[in-house]
């Protein structure tokens, strides 16, 4: 499922209608999950003793960047459809 090809307010046929509630909802569920992920990525780098070429560090830190890039689509959307 394709999460930011989702409008607010809009029917999607994987989620049907989202109302503000559940757009609301779902900014809090990314927020928890970039804070999350970025825990995980601070601790990988102390693990790591702070070698930030390591292929997992990297890999872990693009995820990071495409979640805060979602959400800050969404947050965009969000504002749009005000």
């Amino acid at each position: 499922m394709d999460r930011m090809a989702e409008r607010p307010g809009t029917v999607s046929p994987q989620r049907g209608f989202m109302s503000r509630r559940s757009i609301v909802e779902n900014l809090a569920e990314k927020q928890r999950e970039i804070e999350e992920v970025r825990v995980r990525l601070h601790h990988l780098v102390e693990q790591k003793c702070g070698n930030f070429a390591d292929r997992e560090v990297g890999e872990l830190s693009a995820y990071l960047d495409r979640l805060i890039v979602e959400y800050e689509l969404s947050c965009a959307l969000q504002q749009r459809a005000k």
